[in-house]
């Protein structure tokens, strides 16, 4: 049993000497500089929302914009501004590859974005509503293909014909009915 005492006692730290008092002034100026660092991350994020808030009262407040887009930022600040934005009850999205290249668009809810509009700023094109006119007259060309393949009509900026039933999916040739009809001469391609 004396043994067991004896190898516990042995195994335990001994209490603080004075070279020990020096670690723990280290440390004391390390836990201060990290408390003095933490406050002034603290005001960069106060002064980084005031400044965002500004700037979407500024927008709101112009009239003859819809949309702003930002520089992009970090994951932080992005977040702040989308809390100012929903605050402001305005509508944001972000938009980006990497997590530095992430940039934060604002809408006023009356201007919000069409899917359209979202997907081109995803896949990161600048938004054309001319462009997305002519899809969207595209789309309802080819509603009614039969092949059921309208997508593979709307790749790329052009149409093009169905490769499996060419000649069903041809406007010109599309059935008026349920009951099959010869394919036309004129066909598209």
């Amino acid at each position: 049993m004396a043994d067991l005492l004896g190898s516990i006692l042995s195994s335990m730290e001994k209490p603080p000497s004075l070279g020990d008092q020096e670690t723990r002034r280290k440390a004391r100026e390390q836990a201060a500089r990290l408390k003095k660092l933490q406050e002034q991350e603290k005001q960069q994020k106060v002064e980084f929302r005031k400044r965002m808030e500004k700037e979407v009262s500024d927008f709101i407040q112009d009239s003859g914009q819809i949309k702003k887009k930002f520089q992009p930022m970090n994951k932080i600040e992005r977040s702040i501004l989308h809390d100012v934005v929903e605050v402001a009850g305005l509508t944001s999205f972000s938009f980006g590859e990497d997590d530095e290249c992430r940039y934060v668009m604002i809408f006023k809810k009356e201007f919000a974005p069409s899917d359209e509009e979202l997907e081109s700023y995803r896949r990161g094109e600048e938004w054309d509503p001319q462009k997305a006119e002519e899809k969207r007259k595209l789309k309802v060309s080819y509603a009614g293909c039969p092949s059921r393949l309208a997508a593979y009509h709307l790749r790329g900026a052009g149409a093009r014909p169905c490769t499996l039933l060419p000649y069903l999916c041809t406007p010109r040739s599309w059935p008026s009915s349920r009951r099959r009809r010869q394919p036309s001469r004129d066909l598209w391609w």
